[in-house]
Order: structure tokens, then C-alpha cells, then sequence
């Protein structure tokens, strides 16, 4: 099989401005057609609204940028390190992917939010790095209408680490207070995030968290499309943040056999379908994006960095953390998310997988490919951004959704690393050592969590069309 490799010294990406078509040009009719009743009681065709994605911002174990981010994903860096903060001797995994020497004041020098997660942390500048991208500030975001504009989060630990410090604190000599000065956020609700978020950036409407695990920012974005097709939202800010690097956290996930014990080399422990993977590595961070219906973003001159084009879920009723081996049902959400974008599986040009590098998962995961694209399935280039920073449960698909954004708008597809020996039950195309060079046109973003759901989105390249 021909590649065509990109040395890895070459750096030629940053997030930048790109060509705005005129605002006065608003979205033409799509092929695919929605069903919506009118006020007579008859269900007219009318054309779904296009759906765009036009801010973007992480923070993660290699990058507090997106463009950080993505340098350091094409340079094949691994953000995995052994946890030394607290003692986790009995712990079957040491090592997880941390993000370090992040100093949040930088970002919000003049603010009071003391006393908030540190996954509310993460969220807050990556929010920030995703609206300053979108060009939306506050007294904008505060002028829209509160039914049209929402901010939709997405997490499976919430404030686990505010929530494993006052538990553990009560199980010793000190005694909390019932009334603090300021609640710590953790303690009080899954929704603290979100609506830590809603008040630091003026945003006026619905604030909600979807809470479906390791998929949940996938299907934070899902419902937002469904939203702005139906025309009952015009914008959206949605992602997912989580800080799971904790001593019950770990445990929990070491004592299901989840996570990796290859904690002697904690960069290369995070291996998607190569033959020596034993477990995910646990990780932290956050993705934020903002995504809008396109007339609305053309009528405001916003960037556009590409287009949601469809999305669909199901779950397998399989097992509680396992996949059935033959990834039927993710095939099936792989396939409504592509028959939702209208388009057929030959156009799909790339994948980026969900690749856990966990033994059963990864060979379920490669089955579901086999089982969309058949004889094809050879020839699709695959990558795994988990290989770089560890599984960061319901915030890794947003963070997975950016690194497919920028691989369409760089023409680059990171690699996987610590790809040694392939597994031969997961013969894939697996972009391994080196970012290639690539047209991509037509991203299949996949995810899959605890309790057997899954979930895929079909991102494209955003191109005017008449």
C-alpha cells in the first residue's frame, strides 16, 4: 500500500482565519429533508438547516490550545505520565495522562472562582478558547434569545476530585462545615460545570449536562444538531470536561480490569490495536466547541472550521463494560450517522476511532468497520488520538472531533503511536509513527462506552453549496 508520509520536523498548521462566503448568502436546500408540523396539523418537507461547527478550544495532557494540541498530535507526543501526587501502590494502574504546569489564573487573572473543580477548570478554558475562536463575546452571546442559544456539557466523573476530597476529609479528623462561605461545586450537583460555564460567559438559555459516559460529548453534539435542524436553536456551545485523575477514581477503574498495568513505561502504555495492549490509560481534559446553524453564522461572518453532517446512536444490551466481538451495533450507529448526513459509506475518506486499547474492544471496534465498509475497509486511513493522551471518558470524543477538524483543514492525518505489532484481528489502516498526508473530505468520528452505547458523527469539510 502506497503512503504518502509528512516528515515529522514538518509543522505547518495553526488555526486560522478562513474564506467567509457573503453574509447576505444564506444556506441552500440539502438533499436530506426534514418533517415538521405545521400550524394546521400537516407535516410539510421543509430543508434542514446545515449545521457548522465555528469554535473550537481544548485543554488536554499535550495541549492547553488547540494549536498546541494539534503540534504535538502530529509530532507523535505522548502527554502519559506516572501519577506521584497521591499513593496508588495497590492501584493495577499508576500512570495516567496529566495535564501539567497549567496555571489557570493566566487565563482568568480577574475572576473569583475559587473553589471549582479542577474539570470545571479545564472546561472554562476551553470554553474560552472556543468562543474567542468563534469571534463571540459576552455582551453578543447575552443579546441572542434565550431559546436560541444553549450550552450543552458532557461528563461521566463530574467533580469527582471536590467530591473524593470532602469524603475523604470526613472520614478522618476534620469535620466539614454544613454552611461554607462558598460551596465547593462538586457537592452539589452533575450540572455544576455547565452552569459555571452559562454565568462566566453570559450564555442566556438552556444549560444542560449529558451524562451517557464515555460518549457523551458525541451526543451532547447530537442533540444540538437536532435542535438547530428543527430551527429551536441557532447556536450552541457544547463539550465535554473531566478530571478523573483521583485515588477512588483509579482504584475503580484498575479493580474492573479496565486500565493498563504497563506502568513501567507509562508513554508507551497506550497502544490501540497493537498486539501488547492490556487496558485504556486513564486521562484528564476538556474540548469545547461551538456549533451553529450555518445560515446564522454566515448572517454574523463567523469562521468556518467544517460541518456536522449526521449523527446516530444506539445501545448493543451486550454487558456492562464489554462490546460484543462483532461490533454489529456499532456498524449500525456508524451507518445511521452516515445515512443522517445523506451521503453513503464510499465517502467517508478517514475514520477517527474511538480505540480504547482496551483487548476485546479494539477487535469489536475493527469488526464494525469491516461490517460498514467490506472490502474497503483496507484502504480508509485510522487514527487514535488516545494513543497520545489517554482516555478522557465523556470529553475524549470532543477532543476527537477537533483533531478530525484540523486533519480535514490541514490535509494531515496524525499518527497513532506505540503501534509496534499490529494486531492481526484489527487489520485496519492504522496511520502509525509518522502524520500522513492526506485529502480529507469526510470524517467518521466513533465512540462507544460503559453500559453498551455507541455513537458516531460524520464531520465534513465545510464547502458552500448552491
Amino acid at each position: 500500500m502506497t503512503r504518502n508520509v509528512l516528515p515529522s520536523t514538518e509543522v505547518p498548521w495553526r488555526v486560522g482565519a478562513v474564506s467567509i462566503w457573503n453574509a447576505g448568502e444564506h444556506a441552500q436546500n440539502q438533499s436530506k429533508l426534514q418533517l415538521l408540523r405545521s400550524t394546521k396539523g400537516e407535516y410539510l418537507m421543509l430543508p434542514a438547516r446545515r449545521v457548522v461547527v465555528t469554535g473550537m478550544g481544548t485543554v488536554n495532557p499535550i495541549g492547553k490550545s488547540v494549536n498546541e494540541f494539534w503540534e504535538n498530535c502530529c509530532k507523535g507526543v505522548s502527554g502519559v505520565k506516572v501519577v506521584s501526587d497521591f499513593a496508588i501502590a495497590d492501584s493495577q494502574s499508576q500512570i495516567a495522562g496529566v495535564v501539567e504546569d497549567f496555571d489557570f489564573w493566566e487565563y482568568f487573572p480577574q475572576n473569583d472562582l475559587l473553589g471549582v473543580d479542577r474539570s470545571c477548570i479545564f472546561a472554562l478554558v476551553a470554553a474560552k478558547e472556543a468562543l474567542e475562536s468563534a469571534g463571540l463575546g459576552e455582551s453578543f452571546l447575552k443579546s441572542l434569545s434565550p431559546g436560541k442559544c444553549r450550552l450543552l456539557m458532557s461528563t461521566a466523573a463530574a467533580q469527582i476530585a471536590s467530591m473524593e476530597k470532602d469524603f475523604l476529609a470526613s472520614l478522618g479528623d476534620e469535620t466539614l462545615a454544613l454552611h461554607r462561605p462558598r460551596a465547593t461545586p462538586g457537592v452539589v450537583h452533575f450540572n455544576a460545570t455547565a452552569k459555571t460555564l452559562a454565568n462566566q460567559f453570559g450564555i442566556p438559555g438552556e444549560c444542560l449536562t449529558v451524562t451517557t459516559g464515555c460518549t457523551g460529548a458525541l451526543d451532547a453534539m447530537g442533540y444540538a444538531m437536532d435542535l438547530i435542524r428543527l430551527g429551536k436553536m441557532d447556536l450552541a456551545v457544547v463539550g465535554g470536561a473531566e478530571a478523573p485523575i483521583t485515588p477512588i477514581c483509579m482504584a475503580a477503574f484498575s479493580k474492573i480490569g479496565a486500565t493498563t498495568s504497563r506502568n513501567a513505561e507509562p508513554q508507551k502504555a497506550s497502544r490501540p490495536f497493537d498486539m501488547g495492549r492490556d487496558g485504556f490509560v486513564l486521562a484528564e481534559g476538556s474540548g469545547m466547541l461551538v456549533i451553529e446553524a450555518l445560515d446564522h453564522a454566515l448572517l454574523r461572518g463567523a469562521p468556518i472550521f467544517a460541518e456536522l453532517g449526521g449523527y446516530g446512536s444506539l445501545n448493543n444490551f451486550y454487558h456492562m463494560t464489554k462490546m460484543p466481538e462483532n461490533g454489529l451495533q456499532l456498524a449500525q450507529s456508524a451507518r445511521t450517522a452516515i445515512e443522517d448526513a445523506g451521503i453513503s459509506p464510499d465517502e467517508i475518506d478517514s475514520i477517527n476511532a474511538h480505540g480504547s486499547s482496551t483487548p476485546q474492544n479494539d477487535i469489536a471496534e475493527a469488526n464494525a468497520y469491516w461490517r460498514l465498509f467490506q472490502e474497503r475497509t483496507p484502504t480508509i486511513p485510522v487514527t487514535c488520538i488516545k494513543s497520545h493522551i489517554g482516555h478522557t471518558l465523556a470529553a475524549s470524543s470532543a477532543i476527537e472531533v477537533i483533531a478530525s477538524i484540523m486533519s480535514m483543514r490541514t490535509g494531515i492525518v496524525p499518527p497513532t503511536i506505540n503501534l509496534v505489532k499490529q494486531d492481526s484481528r484489527c487489520m485496519l489502516d492504522v496511520v502509525a509513527d509518522e502524520p500522513r498526508r492526506a485529502s480529507v473530505r469526510c470524517t467518521l468520528k466513533t465512540s462507544s462506552g460503559f453500559s453498551g452505547i455507541h455513537s458516531s458523527l460524520v464531520i465534513r469539510k465545510f464547502e458552500h453549496r448552491n
